[in-house]
C-alpha cells in the first residue's frame, strides 16, 4: 500500500497555494494596474458622494440614497457583463464569470432598498415579495447559460492563471475597510467605498472582455 508523501500538502490547500503563487509571479506592471484601477474606482466614487452632496446638502441620505442606488446599477451591469462573459470566455474565465456574475444578483438585492424599509425615503426600491422571483430568473438565465456554454473544470493547477487573485482581493478590501466604516457609523464612507469596491469589480469586468488573452495562464488549455 502506497504511503502518503509527507511533503505534499493537503488538497485543500491547494488552490489557496496556487493563489499565492499567482500573486507573485504576477509581472509588477499588470499589479499597478491592478492598484491604479482600485484607486481610480475610490477616486470617482468619492467625487459622485462629493457631487450628491453639492446638489443637495440638506436632503442628501447617504443610507438608501443616490450612492447606494448608483451600487446597485454598478453591480447590474458588473453582472450582465459576467453573464456576456459566460458566452463569450472559455475556461477558467467562464467559471469566473459564472460564479461571480451569479453572486452579485445577492448584493444588488442588497444594496436595493425593501419598499416597505423604515429607512425608505422615496425613489428605487424593491418590493420583498419580488426577490424570490429576480433570484429565480437570474438562476434560470445562469442555469442556461451554464447549459449552452459548460463549464470544464482543470485537470491540473498549472492550468490555471488565477487572474482574479488581484482585483479580487482589492475589492475585498474596500468592502472590509467600509464595514470598518460602518461600524463607526460613518454612513458616507461606508457607502463611497462600498461603490468603489464595485466599481473596481466592473472595470475588471470590461477589461477581461475586452482583453481575455491578458488573463490566460501559460500552461492552460
Amino acid at each position: 500500500m502506497p504511503h502518503a508523501n509527507p511533503n505534499k500538502p493537503p488538497l485543500w490547500r491547494l488552490p489557496f497555494r496556487a493563489a499565492a503563487l499567482a500573486w507573485r509571479e504576477l509581472p509588477p506592471g499588470r499589479i499597478a494596474r491592478f492598484v491604479a484601477s482600485a484607486a481610480l474606482s475610490v477616486l470617482i466614487a468619492a467625487a459622485c458622494a462629493q457631487l450628491f452632496d453639492w446638489l443637495d446638502p440638506h436632503d442628501y441620505p447617504p443610507e438608501n440614497g443616490p450612492l447606494e442606488l448608483g451600487q446597485a446599477i454598478v453591480l447590474a451591469v458588473t453582472s450582465l457583463l459576467l453573464l456576456v462573459g459566460i458566452w463569450r470566455l472559455r475556461f477558467e474565465q467562464r467559471f469566473f464569470c459564472a460564479l461571480l456574475g451569479y453572486a452579485l444578483i445577492f448584493a444588488i438585492l442588497r444594496e436595493t432598498p425593501r419598499c416597505v424599509s423604515e429607512y425608505y425615503e422615496g425613489g428605487l426600491c424593491i418590493d420583498t415579495d419580488w426577490k424570490p422571483a429576480i433570484i429565480a430568473l437570474w438562476t434560470a438565465l445562469f442555469a442556461f447559460a451554464l447549459w449552452r456554454r459548460p463549464l470544464r473544470l482543470a485537470r491540473r493547477l498549472e492550468e490555471l492563471s488565477f487572474f482574479w487573485v488581484v482585483p479580487v482581493a482589492l475589492t475585498g478590501l474596500l468592502v472590509v475597510v467600509s464595514q470598518v466604516a460602518s461600524t463607526l457609523v460613518w454612513v458616507t464612507t461606508e457607502e463611497t467605498l462600498e461603490l468603489a469596491a464595485y466599481l473596481n469589480l466592473l472595470f475588471f469586468a470590461m477589461a477581461l472582455l475586452r482583453r481575455p488573452d491578458r488573463f490566460e495562464a501559460p500552461g492552460g488549455p
